[in-house]
């Protein structure tokens, strides 16, 4: 019976290791142009770098510091292009066509309840 709580214990923490990957892993949200841009820097006075399409998966962790960056209300972010995500499927994300940048907050989708 000692196997019980061990098992409980393991699902609360599969549960909350989850979670936190779901809330670094979110989507571009629908917007009247059709896209997002992603930024040079934290600003619309920077350069765009790309045009990120509806759904598509943006990571919020970055990579070199493992913690979200953030300046105000942009948010430094790696993009996937033609990788889709919804709030019932977080798909693999493949380093190899990551591309790094900017984004304002309000445009994604972190779908967190």
């Amino acid at each position: 019976m000692k196997a019980r709580p061990v098992f409980l214990a393991a699902a609360a923490l599969l549960a909350a290791s989850a979670s936190a990957e779901a809330r670094y892993a979110c989507a571009v949200k629908p917007t009247r142009d059709g896209f997002v841009a992603l930024r040079e820097g934290p600003s619309t006075q920077r350069p765009i770098i790309a045009r990120m399409k509806v759904h598509e998966l943006v990571g919020l962790l970055h990579p070199d510091k493992e913690e979200i960056v953030r300046s105000g209300d942009w948010l430094y972010v790696r993009w996937y292009p033609g990788t889709k995500r919804t709030a019932d499927f977080i798909p693999d994300m493949d380093e190899k066509k990551a591309r790094a940048g900017w984004v304002r907050d309000s445009l994604i989708n972190c779908f967190e309840e």
